[in-house]
């Protein structure tokens, strides 16, 4: 009966694993067509999406820190993370052309006006 249990547990947790393994699959893909059209969107050069690569990747390893850093509160956390979003937003302005920050902005209008 042990066993039966045991094998049970054991199963449910592989199906488990096997699930969330295709969700977060399911939504890194969703993430890749989404940035892929919206660098079409943009016209972004090939240099320009380098420029935006590296900088994904720091900001990443710096959310990272700001959020497995166990000395400060949520709050801190939350107000650090608020920062480094205006950073990208300020980072990522430079990296784009008027024209390419023009249509974002109406990109961004568009999605806000179709979720609100």
């Amino acid at each position: 009966m042990k066993k039966l249990l045991f094998i049970a547990f054991l199963s449910f947790g592989v199906l488990s694993l096997q699930a969330q393994t295709k969700d977060t699959t399911a939504l890194h893909h969703k993430n890749k067509k989404v940035k892929n059209k919206m660098a079409q969107q943009l016209s972004l050069t090939e240099s320009q999406k380098e420029e935006l690569k590296k900088f994904k990747e720091q900001n990443k390893a710096q959310k990272e820190a700001i959020t497995s850093n166990k000395l400060l509160t949520e709050q801190q956390k939350q107000d650090q993370l608020k920062e480094l979003k205006a950073s990208q937003r300020q980072e990522t302005a430079k990296i784009l052309t008027t024209e390419q920050k023009a249509k974002l902005a109406d990109l961004n209008k568009k999605k806000k006006h179709k979720k609100g």
